[in-house]
Parts: structure tokens; C-alpha cells; sequence
């Protein structure tokens, strides 16, 4: 459940198992825009010697909105993540891979709930992360909950990549923001600004049960 109600600079909210997303500013993005924005979200795929089948598995994430990949190796994925754009692998390149940093990788097993899933890559983008990778695609795509959750999160990402491309973390102000009154301390708040819009937002990450809460923003 998610309830908001506005008290002059306070909100009053109710946020069950999940989050809420304000547009403290305009979204409308009226100024100066990159002509393709772009927000990184895709999996983490081990390529294997069926280029029919890889080809299937490219195309089903181009179904779920997904628009990067990456190509699974040997350890831990670096800092700098070689990826390729699912559209132009789609397109006929053969490997386009690009180095990217930023990225958030959120494991997925056989028990990862929707919820989890959800959660992990709005935190991530909280935090300040360019983008999210789930991993890997074997996993995502034998747990119907998680895949369903992962692609909601790819698909917001994908139709509004114009608001969320450039949003970077706000720089800290000499006051906080806002401050919570209620929730026990279960919410986090976030802004993430750009020159055209500042968002926040507000994730109850700690617990399973809704949590009310006043929101006062500073002056």
C-alpha cells in the first residue's frame, strides 16, 4: 500500500514492502537532451557455442526491455564492465563490446523473490548507480517471480530513460533535506537531481510491513 497525503512541506505516507518514486521538480526535460538517452539495465550471459540459441536469448531480452548484456568470464566482474547494447547485437554486430563502470550486479538464485529483485535495483539506482546487471541469465530465467520483477524495473527504466539517464546524486547540502518522523527508521530516502528535474526517492528496504511516516522537507 502506498498512500500519500501533503501537508505544506510535509508529507504524510504509508509505504508497504517497496517504494515510492516523487518528482520534486519538472520531468518535462525541456532543455538540451542526448538524442538516444540510455540506462544501462540487462544480464550477465555465458555464451556458448549455439549462436541460434544465443541468438533466442537475445531476443527475449530485447522482449523484457532489457537493453545491455554482458558477457559472463572467468571471476569477479571488474570495476569496468565490458558490455554490449542488445539493440546493436540485434542489428548484426557481432561483439560490440564497451567498457561501462557504474553498474550494480544483483544476484539471482532459484529463492530471489520479485520483491528482492525490485528492491535491490531501485536501491542501486538510489545510490547512485549508472545501471543494474542481474545475474546471471540462467537463473532470471527459470524464476518467473524475479524475471517478471527484473523486467518491470528494465521496462520503467526504458520508457523513461530521458528523466533517469542524467539524474546523478545530489550533492550533500549544509542541512539535510528532509527529515522522517515515524517509520522505526525502516525508510531510506534518496534524491537524485540533473538540470531539469529532482527526484526522490523513498524505499522501505528493512521490512515487510507498511510503515507510515512524515516527510519534512527543508525550507
Amino acid at each position: 500500500m502506498r498512500r500519500v497525503n501533503s501537508l505544506g512541506r510535509s508529507l504524510r505516507l504509508t509505504l508497504g514492502c517497496g517504494l515510492i518514486t516523487l518528482f520534486l521538480c519538472s520531468p518535462a526535460l525541456r532543455g538540451a537532451q542526448p538524442a538516444a538517452p540510455f540506462v544501462p539495465v540487462g544480464v550477465r550471459y555465458k555464451a556458448g557455442a549455439d549462436r541460434a540459441e544465443q541468438h533466442q536469448a537475445f531476443l527475449e531480452m530485447n522482449r523484457l526491455r532489457f537493453t545491455i548484456v554482458e558477457f559472463a568470464g572467468t571471476g569477479e566482474p571488474p570495476a569496468s564492465r565490458e558490455i554490449a547494447r542488445l539493440d546493436r547485437l540485434l542489428a548484426g554486430a557481432t561483439d560490440e563490446r564497451v567498457p561501462l563502470d557504474g553498474l550494480h550486479s544483483i544476484v539471482v538464485s532459484d529463492l530471489t523473490g520479485g520483491s528482492e529483485v525490485w528492491q535491490a535495483a531501485w536501491s542501486a539506482i538510489a545510490q547512485g548507480h549508472r545501471g543494474v546487471v542481474f545475474e546471471d541469465w540462467a537463473s532470471l530465467s527459470g524464476n518467473a517471480d524475479a524475471r517478471s520483477a527484473a523486467a518491470e524495473f528494465a521496462g520503467h527504466m526504458s520508457r523513461n530513460a530521458a528523466l533517469y539517464a542524467p539524474l546523478r546524486p545530489r550533492e550533500a547540502p549544509g542541512r539535510p533535506d528532509v527529515t522522517i518522523a515515524g517509520g522505526n527508521s525502516h525508510l531510506e530516502v534518496a534524491f537524485l537531481e540533473s538540470t531539469e528535474a529532482l527526484v526522490m526517492i523513498v524505499l522501505n528496504t528493512h521490512t515487510t510491513e507498511p510503515q507510515s511516516a512524515t516527510l519534512t522537507f527543508a525550507p
